[in-house]
């Protein structure tokens, strides 16, 4: 029997699949017979939906996809082998049941046997309603902790994931430093979203708006709406993308000033009322993470992007989240930046606190109540022993220093992120990092000393992180360019760089 599809649906379709350029989520569609119109809308979405017309084609792309959730939108013939196989897989956050006659498959919903079936659909509307919700759901429930392993170590000894509280807080560092309140870099921004979103619609619609509306005050109420920067920002710092940080430096920027402002404006009031605060946040973990949490009490996390929390515990326990954290925060710590933004954010409702980059904690607690894992954190201020490691008291000195004494401050603090970023082992962000300092400093076209200076330290870092990566060809070329930098530098003004 065909399934008739307006274009409506067909609009509404596309607005729910295209999503799927920036997200760590699949949506894979199970149906041997599935209508000739969805057919050709999905193939030609991003290569994250998929259509699989077998069980066993199925099957191979689930165990073929790494690092992702997936929502599984399965065909009610093969609904009940479908979940006999594959519903306790990680990997699978949620299943729907497309058919015919609901009442058919209704004892799978009623036997509660299968945790992740969500919902029986017979209509496109009403199933790509509630794939928007659920979108957005999983996407607030990602995981954005990260745990740091206490060594000894030297920072170019320890694991890349030991290094994230670094990397955090150096690419903080260096953003503050970044002259990013102009309209070259509004425009860039603007430019890659077009880019990215170019087959959306709605986040079209949305860069328009931004475009011709946004004043800096206006950062944090962008971060919290459900739109395009939402989803960019957070994916690009959960995968640290360099190439995206660049791009949305302006608005990224803007966010860890307006947290900042919020938290200057309340600290004495919170010192003088209160002794700390205690914050929650719900998600949704599979067990392996849990039980890996079970045996770090002790040991510190550190955030991978801005740690959205709430005064309400309620409203963090929505959304059947199993985890739920609880945060305690001393209010004389003055190097954990967080904003109550009730006031500005998109969710009112929400009572939130919004944390900047870099905010590290302390597990102290672990209980299992009323069906879910109440893990108790607290704020650690970046000054205790593990955290004083030579090189992060180093860069915090040398920022400190080029941004008083230095005029040249600016491309020096930007190239110590990059440098970083090769002491870590990270050549191929680093060099992407590097790349895009430089194509920015040559759109810049000023043809000043400082513009030479500025291309000659540059091209010199690339050198240095191509040679790291065994790309010699391409370290040697821009090798011979800072030379030549050098050397016209030298001849034309009789100083030594």
């Amino acid at each position: 029997m065909t399934r008739l599809i307006t274009k409506e649906e067909i609009d509404e379709s596309k607005n729910v699949f295209t999503f799927n350029t920036d997200e760590d989520l699949t949506i894979i569609w199970f149906d041997d017979k599935i209508d000739d119109e969805i057919k050709t809308m999905l193939e030609q979405s991003h290569d994250h939906v998929k259509i699989c017309y077998s069980f066993d084609e199925m099957i191979l792309t689930i165990d073929n996809i790494r690092n992702e959730k997936i929502i599984l939108i399965v065909a009610g013939r093969y609904s009940r082998e479908t979940l006999f196989r594959i519903h306790d897989n990680d990997k699978i956050d949620t299943i729907y049941i497309f058919c015919l006659n609901i009442s058919l498959y209704q004892d799978l919903i009623d036997e509660k046997k299968y945790s992740n079936l969500l919902g029986i659909y017979t209509e496109y509307t009403s199933l790509f309603s509630i794939l928007k919700q659920q979108i957005y759901l999983i996407l607030k429930h990602l995981s954005i902790f990260n745990l740091i392993n206490s060594t000894d170590k030297p920072i170019r000894d320890l694991e890349y994931e030991s290094c994230n509280y670094l990397w955090y807080q150096l690419f903080r560092d260096t953003l503050m430093t970044m002259q990013t309140e102009t309209e070259q870099c509004k425009q860039q921004l603007i430019d890659y979203c077009r880019s990215y979103y170019r087959f959306n619609k709605k986040y079209l619609e949305e860069i328009d708006i931004f475009e011709q509306t946004y004043v800096s005050s206006d950062a944090i109420r962008w971060y919290t709406k459900d739109s395009f920067l939402y989803r960019f920002v957070n994916k690009a710092l959960r995968t640290e993308d360099i190439e995206a940080l660049f791009r949305l430096r302006y608005f990224i920027k803007d966010i860890c000033k307006n947290l900042k402002i919020l938290f200057d404006e309340n600290f004495e009031v919170y010192q003088e009322s209160l002794e700390s605060i205690v914050v929650y946040r719900g998600l949704t973990l599979p067990i392996k993470i849990i039980d890996q949490l079970k045996q770090s009490v002790g040991k510190y996390v550190s955030t991978n992007g801005f740690l959205s929390t709430t005064f309400k515990r309620d409203v963090a326990e929505m959304f059947g989240a199993n985890v739920i954290f609880e945060i305690n925060i001393q209010t004389d710590l003055k190097n954990i930046i967080y904003g109550y933004i009730a006031n500005t954010s998109y969710n009112l409702s929400e009572d939130e606190v919004l944390f900047d980059l870099g905010a590290i904690f302390q597990i102290i607690d672990m209980q299992y109540k009323d069906n879910k894992y109440i893990i108790s954190m607290i704020g650690i201020d970046n000054n205790i022993d593990y955290l004083k490691s030579d090189y992060f008291q180093i860069e915090r000195e040398y920022l400190q220093d080029n941004l008083i004494d230095n005029i040249l401050s600016n491309i020096n603090a930007y190239s110590f992120f990059g440098k970083f970023l090769l002491t870590i082992g990270s050549n191929k962000k680093a060099i992407d990092y590097f790349e895009e300092l430089y194509k920015n400093n040559l759109s810049n076209n000023n043809d000043n000393t400082l513009n030479e200076y500025e291309t000659y330290i540059l091209t010199g870092n690339l050198a240095d992180a191509y040679a790291q990566n065994g790309q010699y060809d391409l370290a040697l070329k821009y090798a011979l360019i800072s030379y030549e930098i050098h050397k016209n530098f030298h001849n034309n003004y009789s100083v030594s760089i």
